[in-house]
Protein backbone atom coordinates (compact mmCIF):
# COMPACT_ATOMS: atom_id res chain seq x y z
CA UNK A 1 0.00 0.00 0.00
CA UNK A 2 3.10 2.69 0.63
CA UNK A 3 5.61 3.17 -1.39
CA UNK A 4 8.41 3.18 1.56
CA UNK A 5 8.32 4.64 5.38
CA UNK A 6 8.53 8.33 4.51
CA UNK A 7 5.15 7.80 2.63
CA UNK A 8 3.47 5.93 5.32
CA UNK A 9 4.20 8.48 7.75
CA UNK A 10 3.17 10.87 5.64
CA UNK A 11 0.01 9.41 5.07
CA UNK A 12 -0.50 9.27 8.83
CA UNK A 13 -0.27 12.93 9.38
CA UNK A 14 -2.64 13.37 6.78
CA UNK A 15 -4.97 11.43 8.25
CA UNK A 16 -4.76 12.52 11.84
CA UNK A 17 -4.97 16.03 10.51
CA UNK A 18 -8.06 15.69 9.35
CA UNK A 19 -9.25 13.62 12.08
CA UNK A 20 -8.35 16.44 14.44
CA UNK A 21 -9.99 18.81 11.91
CA UNK A 22 -13.38 17.57 12.25
CA UNK A 23 -13.09 17.24 15.82
CA UNK A 24 -12.35 20.89 16.15
CA UNK A 25 -15.10 22.00 13.63
CA UNK A 26 -17.61 19.39 14.36
CA UNK A 27 -16.91 18.42 17.99
CA UNK A 28 -15.95 21.25 19.60
CA UNK A 29 -12.65 19.90 20.87
CA UNK A 30 -9.93 23.02 20.87
CA UNK A 31 -7.00 22.07 18.58
CA UNK A 32 -4.68 20.38 21.63
CA UNK A 33 -7.20 18.21 22.36
CA UNK A 34 -7.90 16.95 18.80
CA UNK A 35 -3.87 16.33 18.17
CA UNK A 36 -3.79 14.81 21.71
CA UNK A 37 -7.06 12.25 19.99
CA UNK A 38 -5.67 11.68 16.55
CA UNK A 39 -2.45 10.66 18.12
CA UNK A 40 -4.36 8.11 20.03
CA UNK A 41 -6.37 7.14 17.55
CA UNK A 42 -4.40 6.98 14.30
CA UNK A 43 -0.52 5.50 16.04
CA UNK A 44 2.43 5.21 14.34
CA UNK A 45 2.50 0.98 13.14
CA UNK A 46 5.89 -0.55 12.51
CA UNK A 47 5.94 -2.10 9.30
CA UNK A 48 3.87 -5.21 9.24
CA UNK A 49 1.39 -6.90 7.19
CA UNK A 50 -1.70 -5.62 8.69
CA UNK A 51 -0.03 -1.76 9.14
CA UNK A 52 -2.36 0.52 8.01
CA UNK A 53 -5.83 -1.23 8.30
CA UNK A 54 -6.71 2.07 10.18
CA UNK A 55 -7.05 3.73 6.63
CA UNK A 56 -9.98 1.38 5.66
CA UNK A 57 -12.26 4.32 6.45
CA UNK A 58 -12.17 7.75 6.54
CA UNK A 59 -10.74 10.38 9.42
CA UNK A 60 -14.16 11.88 9.13
CA UNK A 61 -15.57 8.39 9.73
CA UNK A 62 -13.76 7.71 12.81
CA UNK A 63 -14.10 11.47 14.32
CA UNK A 64 -17.80 11.03 13.76
CA UNK A 65 -17.72 7.56 15.45
CA UNK A 66 -15.68 9.57 18.49
CA UNK A 67 -17.76 12.29 18.76
CA UNK A 68 -21.41 9.94 18.28
CA UNK A 69 -20.96 6.71 19.10
CA UNK A 70 -20.99 3.22 16.94
CA UNK A 71 -23.64 3.58 14.09
CA UNK A 72 -23.83 7.04 14.12
CA UNK A 73 -25.14 6.47 10.88
CA UNK A 74 -28.37 5.11 11.79
CA UNK A 75 -29.32 8.42 14.64
CA UNK A 76 -27.51 11.22 12.38
CA UNK A 77 -27.37 10.03 8.73
CA UNK A 78 -26.89 13.72 8.12
CA UNK A 79 -23.08 13.21 9.44
CA UNK A 80 -22.49 10.19 6.86
CA UNK A 81 -20.40 12.48 4.64
CA UNK A 82 -17.82 14.79 5.43
CA UNK A 83 -19.25 18.82 3.98
CA UNK A 84 -18.33 19.34 0.58
CA UNK A 85 -15.24 21.61 1.53
CA UNK A 86 -13.81 19.08 4.07
CA UNK A 87 -13.42 16.50 1.36
CA UNK A 88 -12.55 19.27 -0.91
CA UNK A 89 -9.51 20.45 1.14
CA UNK A 90 -8.61 16.07 2.11
CA UNK A 91 -8.20 15.73 -1.62
CA UNK A 92 -6.26 18.48 -2.34
CA UNK A 93 -3.98 18.20 0.14
CA UNK A 94 -3.67 14.02 0.01
CA UNK A 95 -0.16 12.87 -0.31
Amino acid sequence: MFIDEADYVRYLNHERQFFARALVEFGGYNAAQADREALERYPYEPANPDRGWIFHDSPWHWAMIRLHGNCFWASQPDLTQPPHDYWEDYFATMP
